[in-house]
C-alpha cells in the first residue's frame, strides 16, 4: 500500500535500528540499519540464515530488547526510549511465535510454537 493510500499510520514502524553486542572478542552487529513497516492486521515473518538477527530484531519489535539506535515507533509514537509500565502497555498487544525446525515442516503445513514470553 501507498504512502499516500494509508488512512492510519502503521502499527509498528523501525528506522534504521541496530542492535550491537560487547563480547570478549569485540562488538558483535546483531541488527544493521534495519527498517520496516508494519500495517495494523497484517503478519510479518523474518526469515534468514541462523545468526542473521532475526530474534533479535523481534526480540526489539516486542518491547524485549531496546535497539543499541534507530527509532521504533508504535501506532506512531516513538517507543525506543520508553521504560518499565509505558513500555508494556506498548508491547501488550505483541506476540512473537518461532518456527520449530523440522524435517517435515514445509510451507502449507507450518509449525510454530508461542514464545515463553508473551507479550
Amino acid at each position: 500500500m501507498s504512502a499516500s493510500a494509508r488512512t492510519t499510520a502503521p502499527i509498528i514502524e523501525l528506522d534504521h535500528v541496530n542492535q550491537i553486542f560487547p563480547t570478549k572478542r569485540g562488538l558483535v552487529h546483531a541488527v544493521n540499519d534495519v527498517s520496516l513497516t508494519i500495517e495494523s492486521g497484517s503478519v510479518l515473518c523474518l526469515v534468514g540464515e541462523s545468526g542473521s538477527g532475526k530474534t533479535t530484531t523481534a526480540k526489539m519489535i516486542a518491547g524485549l530488547r531496546p535497539p543499541t539506535s534507530g527509532k521504533m515507533l508504535y501506532n506512531g509514537q516513538d517507543v525506543t526510549t520508553l521504560q518499565g509500565e509505558r513500555l508494556a502497555s506498548s508491547a501488550a498487544r505483541c506476540r512473537l511465535s518461532t518456527r520449530i525446525p523440522t524435517p517435515r515442516s514445509t510451507p502449507s503445513a507450518p509449525s510454530t510454537r508461542p514464545s515463553r514470553r508473551r507479550c
